[in-house]
């Protein structure tokens, strides 16, 4: 069985949509959003994995 992470299969929806829909410079701020909307504690380094596992990819800006 895979790791599913601390996130429900729901919240990870809510989650795509919000970074996709808005700009997000560091995981830290990813980690302070999901603290806040919901109050599940993350590790940046957790959240890099997370992104990862939905599709997203860092890019520097130009």
């Amino acid at each position: 069985m895979a790791y599913s992470g601390k996130l429900s299969q729901e919240q990870e929806v809510h989650l795509r949509q919000e970074l996709t829909d808005n700009l997000y410079i560091s995981s830290k701020e990813v980690a302070d959003y999901i603290r806040h909307i919901f109050s599940v504690k993350n590790t940046s380094k957790g959240v890099v994995k997370l992104l990862h596992r939905l599709g997203f990819v860092y890019t520097s800006p130009k």
